[in-house]
């Protein structure tokens, strides 16, 4: 993940699901206001229910695809973490297991949906595991960095801890639609935020680079994720 991609992708696949889950919360919300008495009741994963083909709604379509993104993330974490046939790069395989993690939550979202008999609320268990895991390996990724990178990947871990309070809340709290949509503003924020550090860390050959030890560059940083902040929030 040390390169621009390596940030971009991880960042596509929040943003990509995050916006997913924003416009199923919505048309679940106001279709629940429209039949009067059918409650909101948040789920994990969204299965579609308003495309053409019948048989396409009954597909957990997200579960797959969940697991088609993280396996691609996780094979090109390993195949790029091998030198001369030796696995040396650590962070490489950071970011290959936190892919496996949320890998994990797209087969259990799908064999959920398909009826496949779990304990209840296993689909948030795993869901909120996976936010644990990658809490805990971006927390110990710091070490040895420079000051920029240190504070734009704390910035990020902030983030992931608010993911993890999310989660929990909204497996307590299912009919409360605004608990989802922070969950959904959350992970929207995860994804922009990881754009941006491939920006800060890995700028265009041609464009300006930070300076990692000035004090100025890391202030200016935060300042871009207030802003990060402000511009999800109202897109959400």
């Amino acid at each position: 993940m040390g390169t621009f991609g390596g940030h971009a992708l991880p960042g596509s696949f929040f943003i990509l699901f995050s916006l997913w889950w924003t416009v199923q919360t919505f048309r679940r919300y106001y279709k629940s206001l429209k039949n009067g008495c059918t409650p909101y009741r948040s789920t994990v994963a969204f299965a579609p229910d308003c495309l053409p083909c019948k048989k396409c709604n009954n597909v957990m379509i997200e579960g797959i695809l969940k697991v088609v993104f993280t396996s691609l993330g996780l094979v090109l974490e390993a195949k790029s973490g091998f030198k001369n046939g030796h696995f040396t790069y650590s962070d490489n395989g950071q970011h290959a297991t936190m892919y496996f993690f949320f890998g994990l939550s797209g087969v259990v979202d799908t064999l959920m949906h398909h009826g496949f008999s779990m304990p209840e609320n296993t689909d948030y268990a795993v869901g909120c595991l996976s936010f644990v895991a990658e809490d805990v390996l971006f927390t110990f990724h710091l070490h040895g960095r420079t000051e920029l990178d240190v504070a734009v990947h704390t910035l990020l871990v902030y983030i992931i801890h608010a993911c993890v309070v999310c989660v929990l809340v909204e497996a307590r709290y299912k009919n409360n639609v605004i608990v989802t949509l922070s969950r959904c503003f959350f992970v929207l924020l995860q994804g922009t935020w990881f754009w941006q550090i491939g920006f800060i860390l890995y700028p265009n050959p041609n464009a300006v680079r930070w300076k990692n030890g000035d004090h100025n560059e890391i202030m200016l940083a935060t300042i871009i994720f207030a802003w990060h902040i402000a511009i999800d929030f109202i897109l959400i």
